[in-house]
């Protein structure tokens, strides 16, 4: 299953999803819609399937919901639809199309956590971890430079380069089931410019080239610090030594970023639901 902090409903590709002796069929239709579907950033998905109930667990830890609403998808039957088996929001309610709490906001609501949180720690391999209820300190150096959320798991920030802000108060909308980052742009452009990144038009805006071995260090300031998009992440397709960047630019978020994977990659994200907070440090 796809993490998605961008969403609230946990929703399963065609053909996956085989009731349980606890299911129950709640009769009611869905229909929801998703962008930046396409691995680029591009694309939109509009799908429609059944609400049941039924027994969502965590593997690999002793968290449970019982009656935890989920999708299963009945149209498209064929792709365009999610990576794997589907798709689990950590949003709160307000994003989602089933009319019920989201996985992470049930597990809070019947006390299974001992704080109501949960984290991602996701390397550049595409693999990773998701923590419930704690902070593994040990995961990072020193702490997380902690920021009130403005939203569902947005935030403010400044864009850097080379450790320097050149756009600041931006909002950041962090979303682990973006595989790109969008920002407007006006401020790609002019970030871009500054990067010497060559701007190229692209079906959803425009995207940039660089020379591999010579990686610009695009960033975010976020409490104080600085986080830069590692390397690996930066480059989303590579050739010789030209490299696509992650980065886009698109106005299709108005002028709100849309922080996606690669910012997530190399580092400890902490969402805390409690506080209102979001946490960020550099993994070790």
């Amino acid at each position: 299953m796809l993490i998605d902090t961008g969403s609230s409903d946990a929703i399963l590709n065609p053909g996956v999803y085989r009731p349980s002796s606890s299911s129950q069929d709640t009769g009611r239709p869905f229909e929801i819609s998703y962008a930046t579907t396409n691995p680029d950033g591009s694309g939109r998905l509009t799908a429609s399937g059944q609400v049941y109930r039924d027994v969502i667990s965590q593997h690999g830890a002793d968290l449970a919901v019982n009656q935890q609403a989920l999708g299963d998808i009945r149209k498209p039957t064929t792709p365009p639809t999610f990576p794997r088996d589907g798709l689990i929001g950590y949003a709160g309610r307000r994003r989602n199309a089933l009319g019920a709490s989201s996985f992470i906001r049930s597990l809070c609501d019947q006390g299974s956590l001992s704080s109501c949180r949960f984290g991602l720690a996701l390397k550049t391999d595409w693999t990773g971890e998701l923590y419930y209820g704690t902070v593994p300190a040990d995961l990072f150096a020193g702490s997380l430079a902690t920021v009130p959320i403005q939203g569902e798991w947005a935030v403010f920030g400044a864009l850097t380069l080379n450790g320097k802000t050149i756009w600041a108060d931006v909002k950041l909308i962090t979303d682990s089931g973006t595989a790109v980052i969008f920002g407007p742009t006006e401020q790609v452009s002019h970030l871009f410019q500054k990067a010497g990144i060559e701007a190229a038009r692209a079906q959803n805006g425009i995207t940039g080239y660089y020379r591999c071995s010579a990686p610009p260090k695009i960033g975010f300031s976020l409490g104080g610090r600085n986080f830069n998009v590692l390397p690996e992440a930066l480059a989303f397709a590579k050739e010789g030594d030209n490299c696509t960047a992650s980065v886009r630019g698109s106005d299709a978020f108005g002028n709100n970023w849309l922080v996606g994977q690669p910012f997530f990659q190399g580092r400890y994200i902490d969402h805390s639901i409690r506080d209102g907070t979001m946490g960020f440090a550099d993994r070790k």
